[in-house]
């Protein structure tokens, strides 16, 4: 059975300008300063031909723009419509699509969709707080479509 490793990271702190589309919202001053130490957090974790899989979301683009900033190596992201204002079933039908001799992927999201992700993976009912910024690290064996038993194995909340 292969080892897989899911990095899943809500993405940094937005801010909300008056008249402007959810979708659209920017990072905040804070949420820039703390994709640039999720960068070093992921420059540590990402592992050789990680596929990397970012909602279209503006908030969520820019942290994958901050954070690949800092990787020295960083691969090509993939705009995954399913990942913006998705539920754990979503998020999984869109790692069910990674393919399968990827041996890591990073998934930039939303809340509460990252939380119930994680919590789904992990077979329990609670969701637990997943602050902007937030990086789970999570390992299973099996498929990405057929997750076996997943572990969490770091939780990191980078803050600049």
């Amino acid at each position: 059975m292969t080892q897989r490793t899911l990095i899943v990271m809500r993405h940094a702190k937005s801010a909300w300008p008056e008249g402007v589309a959810d979708i659209d919202r920017p990072l905040s001053a804070r949420g820039e300063r703390d994709a640039r130490v999720a960068g070093q957090v992921l420059a540590e974790l990402l592992q050789p031909g990680t596929h990397v899989l970012v909602s279209p979301a503006e908030r969520t683009r820019a942290t994958w723009e901050v954070v690949s900033g800092a990787l020295a190596d960083a691969p090509d992201a993939e705009y995954a419509a399913g990942i913006y204002d998705a539920g754990a079933a979503n998020l999984r039908d869109v790692l069910a699509r990674v393919l399968p001799e990827t041996r890591c992927a990073l998934l930039i999201g939303h809340n509460p969709g990252c939380a119930q992700l994680i919590a789904d993976l992990r077979r329990q009912s609670d969701v637990e707080a997943f602050p902007t910024a937030a990086i789970a690290v999570l390992t299973f064996t099996g498929d990405w479509d057929a997750p076996g038993p997943v572990r969490l194995i770091g939780l990191q909340i980078p803050r600049a």
